[in-house]
């Protein structure tokens, strides 16, 4: 339970963090981080693997769309770095550390997403991510043309 403290206030600090930032880049990477730690949360509570899985696929593709439609109204705004990379870098390798340690040591040895899909829906849901990522792939690609009237 201390590495759920622990990603909590991660969690915390994310969300204050969210009030002074000002480029949608930087909101669409904090989407991202706040859906992993979202998401090692309830694995680490419940015990819910596919639970996670799904809530960073939802995520993932919630800020990919996001990230889209910001760059086509805002496609040259200037890159601002409110932070110091040193510090940045300090805060990665801290949460990268913290992440890897809590994976290695504290492994749940119980997992009760059974009870929510078995192996045959468990092939389908991969089958479907699979599916989602190549659609994010064919969007992108129609997006980049130049020639077309989606751009």
């Amino acid at each position: 339970m201390m590495y759920v403290s622990l990603f909590m206030f991660f969690l915390c600090v994310s969300c204050v963090v969210w009030c002074f930032i000002v480029n949608p880049v930087y909101y669409c990477s904090l989407l991202v981080f706040n859906s992993f730690l979202c998401g090692y949360i309830s694995y680490m509570v419940y015990g819910f693997s596919w639970y996670a899985l799904l809530l960073c696929l939802v995520y993932v593709g919630g800020v990919y769309v996001l990230f889209i439609f910001v760059s086509f109204f805002v496609p040259n705004s200037s890159f601002m770095c409110l932070f110091d990379l040193k510090v940045i870098g300090v805060f990665v390798s801290l949460f990268l550390v913290v992440f890897s340690y809590g994976f290695t040591y504290c492994k749940i040895f119980f997992d009760y997403s059974y009870y929510l899909c078995n192996s045959v829906e468990g092939c389908f849901f991969v089958f479907m991510s699979f599916m989602l990522i190549f659609s994010f792939f064919v969007l992108s690609m129609i997006s980049s043309l130049k020639f077309n009237y989606y751009r």
